[in-house]
C-alpha cells in the first residue's frame, strides 16, 4: 500500500465513531490496521440520523455536517471497502472485480418464469462505505433535456427541469479535462461545453482515464455508418450520439472517485467532528411516536441492539432495494403487506416497493487485433501493468473497461404498433438502448466486447418482505423483459449491436464473432437467446416514488418527505419517479446535493421558539 493511500485511511479513519461506543477495545499494535475495531455500540442522539453510507447518504451527510452546532449519525451496513477487499477498488482497471462477497448485497431475484429460466444474475449493490460507488463501472454522464423536464411534469415541480437541476449536479463535480499528452491521439476527447461544469464544484472529482480502449477507436466511423454521430460531451442533456464518456477518476493519480473519497474525506479534512459513522450496523426500523413523527432507529451491531435518535429528521438512503424494506418493516407500505406480517400500520402508502425500473443487460464478444483488458489475465502483462501505474499512473489499470458510449433509437420499421405507442410517449431525445465498448476482460486473448442495456423500459418490477426481520432477504421480482415491447426493444438493440460490430471500421480490429455466435440469426433464435442470456442491468430506482400529493403510487414529495409521516425523508435511487436514461450517478448526486440544501434551510435550532412548541406538542 502506497503512503498517499495510508494517509487517505487515516484520515477516514479519524471520523469512525469511536466516541459514540461505550467500551472499545483495540488489537496489538503489531495487527492494527485503520477501522479494525471491536466495539460495543450505546444509544446516542444526533440532529440526523442517516440510513446507508452510499452515494446519496455520504454527499447528505457531509453537507449537513458543514453546519456548525448540527450532529450527523450514518448507519452502514457493511464496512470501509479496504478492509473486505483490499485495495481493488481504487484502481479503475481492477473495476470487474471491485465488486465482490462482502462488499456488495448480491440480492437473488425471485425465478423470472418470463425469461424461461429459473435464476438470473443476482442484483448488484454497494454493501460498504461508498456504496456502489465504490464497485461500479464508473462511467459518469448526464440524462436529456427531456428526461430531466419529465420529472419535473410528473411531480408538479419546476425544480427538476435540466436547466433548474444542472446546477445541483454540477455542484457535487470537479471536473479535469482529459490530459491529451498521455491519450493516445485517436482517442482525443472534445473540449466539455462551458455550463456543463463549475470551475467551483467539488469534491467528487471526474476527469478521462490516461489510456483508452483501442477498439474504441474504431467506434466513432462505426458508429457514423449506422446514423449516429459524434456528440461534444455527454453532459449538457443530449445523448443520441456517441462519445467518450467522463469517468469517477481523480485526475492527479488516475484512481476511483467515490462518495467516500470525495464527499467523506472533504468532512474529514474540513477538520469537523459532528459526523459520526458505524460501519457493520443494520438499521432494522425506523420508530415514530404517536405524532407520526420519526424518532430514531433501531439498530444492530454483531447481534447487539441499539439505537439512534434524531432530534431533527431521519433519512433513508439505503438504495432502491432496503430502503423500501426498511419502510415496510417501519409499518409505511401497502397495508395488504403490513397486515401479512402483522406490522403495525404507521401510513398506509400502496406505492412503497412498486414501480421498480431497470436496464436490462446483455454483452456482445469478438475477437479482436489489439491490447484489451483480457491481456491482464498474462501474470506477466498484469504485473508490468500494476507496475506502470504505481509510477506513472499511466497504462491499461488507469482505464474502467467501459469507455465509449452510444445512444440510440430502433427503427420504426421494426416495431409493432403497440411498442410504437409505447414509446412514443416518451420525450422525443429519450434514447431506446446504450451501447457501450468495452474491455472487461472476457479470458485469455483479446476480445472486443459490447455491453448494451436498454434505455426505454416499460416493464416494472417488485420489492416486498419476506418476514418481519431485517436478517431476512427482501423479495425482488425484477420482471425483466415481462412486456412485449421490452423484448422488441431488446431484439432490436439486439441486432444495431451486430451491425455495429460488423461496420467496415470495426471490422479492421473485430475478428470472430465469440458470443452469441454465428448461429443465432432469425428473429426467433435472436428471442430465444436474449431469455437465456439477458441479465437486470442493476440501475435500480423508483420504489419509493416521488409524486403529487393524491398520486396513489407516490411515497415522497419534491422534497423527499415521506408522504403522512413527519421528519423522513428517502434520499437515493428509491425516491426517482422515473429511470432517466444513461448511467444514473451524476442525477443522483444532484438530487442529494438538492435535498441536502433542503433539509439545511429546513434545520430548526433546539433554542429555537418554533422547535420548543414542536417539543411540547409531542
Amino acid at each position: 500500500m502506497t503512503r498517499s493511500e495510508i494517509n487517505l485511511l487515516v484520515l477516514l479513519s479519524s471520523i469512525v465513531a469511536i466516541a459514540a461506543f461505550a467500551t472499545t477495545f483495540t488489537p496489538p499494535l503489531a495487527s492494527r490496521t485503520p477501522y479494525q475495531y471491536v466495539a460495543f455500540p450505546s444509544n446516542r442522539t444526533f440532529d440526523y440520523v442517516i440510513i446507508g453510507a452510499g452515494l446519496a447518504g455520504l454527499t447528505v451527510a457531509a453537507r449537513l455536517a458543514e453546519t456548525p452546532g448540527i450532529t450527523v449519525g450514518v448507519i452502514e451496513a457493511g464496512d470501509f471497502y479496504e478492509n473486505v477487499n483490499g485495495n481493488k477498488s481504487r484502481v479503475p482497471g481492477y473495476g470487474g472485480s471491485a465488486s465482490a462477497p462482502g462488499v456488495d448485497w448480491a440480492i437473488p431475484p425471485t425465478p423470472q418464469p418470463q425469461l424461461n429460466r429459473s435464476n438470473v444474475t443476482n442484483y448488484r449493490q454497494g454493501k460498504c462505505v461508498g456504496g456502489s460507488t465504490t464497485t461500479n463501472l464508473m462511467a459518469y454522464h448526464r440524462s436529456t433535456k427531456g428526461a430531466y423536464d419529465l420529472w419535473a411534469s410528473l411531480v408538479g415541480d419546476t425544480g427538476y427541469t435540466f436547466s433548474n437541476f444542472l446546477p445541483w449536479m454540477r455542484k457535487s463535480v470537479h471536473f479535469t479535462p482529459a490530459n491529451s499528452a498521455l491519450r493516445a491521439k485517436n482517442a482525443s476527447v472534445p473540449a466539455a461545453k462551458a455550463e456543463s461544469y463549475d470551475r467551483n464544484g467539488g469534491p467528487f472529482q471526474v476527469t478521462f482515464a490516461n489510456w483508452a480502449n483501442p477498439v474504441s477507436s474504431y467506434a466513432e466511423l462505426g458508429w457514423k455508418a449506422l446514423g449516429l454521430f459524434p456528440l461534444q460531451d455527454l453532459t449538457s442533456g443530449t445523448l443520441i450520439g456517441n462519445q467518450y464518456s467522463p469517468m469517477a477518476l481523480k485526475a492527479s493519480d488516475q484512481s476511483r472517485s467515490t462518495s467516500a473519497s470525495s464527499f467523506l474525506q472533504y468532512a474529514v479534512s474540513s477538520g469537523r467532528n459532528n459526523l459520526f459513522i458505524f460501519t457493520n450496523s443494520m438499521a432494522r426500523r425506523i420508530t415514530f411516536d404517536n405524532n407520526k413523527r420519526a424518532h430514531s432507529i433501531i439498530a444492530q451491531s454483531n447481534g447487539l441492539i441499539f439505537e439512534l435518535k434524531a432530534k431533527q429528521e431521519v433519512v433513508l438512503s439505503a438504495g432502491v432495494i432496503h430502503s423500501p424494506q426498511i419502510l415496510l418493516l417501519s409499518g409505511i407500505g401497502p397495508s395488504e403487506t403490513l397486515n401479512k406480517f402483522n406490522i403495525p400500520v404507521v401510513k398506509d402508502l400502496p406505492g412503497v416497493g412498486k414501480n421498480l425500473h431497470d436496464h436490462p443487460i446483455f454483452q456482445f464478444v469478438y475477437q479482436a487485433n489489439a491490447v484489451t483488458g483480457s491481456s491482464l489475465f498474462d501474470p506477466a502483462f498484469a504485473d508490468a501493468a500494476a507496475k506502470e501505474y504505481d509510477k506513472t499512473h499511466t497504462g491499461i489499470l488507469t482505464h474502467n473497461m467501459a469507455d465509449h458510449f452510444a445512444w440510440g433509437k430502433i427503427p420504426l420499421n421494426q416495431l409493432s404498433s403497440q411498442a410504437k405507442s409505447d414509446l412514443a410517449s416518451l420525450p422525443a431525445d429519450w434514447p431506446h438502448y446504450e451501447v457501450v465498448v468495452a474491455d472487461v476482460g472476457f479470458g485469455p486473448g483479446n476480445y472486443a466486447e459490447g455491453v448494451a442495456m436498454l434505455q426505454a423500459v416499460t416493464s416494472r418490477g417488485i420489492v416486498s418482505i419476506s418476514s418481519t426481520s431485517i436478517d431476512d432477504p427482501p423479495l425482488l421480482d425484477v420482471k425483466t423483459l415481462s412486456t412485449a415491447t421490452d423484448l422488441e426493444v431488446a431484439i432490436g438493440t439486439f441486432k444495431t449491436m451486430r451491425q455495429f460490430f460488423n461496420t467496415t471500421s470495426l471490422r479492421k480490429i473485430t475478428g470472430a464473432e465469440v458470443i452469441p455466435g454465428p448461429d443465432v440469426v432469425t428473429d426467433e433464435q435472436i428471442h430465444d437467446w436474449l431469455l437465456l442470456r439477458i441479465n437486470p442491468g442493476s440501475h435500480g430506482c423508483c420504489t419509493s416514488s416521488m409524486g403529487k400529493l393524491g398520486d396513489m403510487n407516490a411515497v415522497v414529495d419534491t422534497t423527499a418527505r415521506v408522504m403522512g409521516v413527519k421528519n423522513l425523508r428517502v434520499v437515493d435511487a428509491s425516491a426517482l419517479p422515473l429511470l432517466p436514461p444513461a448511467h444514473p450517478v451524476s442525477t443522483l448526486y444532484g438530487f442529494a446535493e438538492k435535498i441536502a440544501d433542503d433539509i439545511k434551510k429546513s434545520y430548526v435550532p433546539w433554542w429555537s421558539l418554533i422547535r420548543i412548541a414542536e417539543l411540547f406538542r409531542g
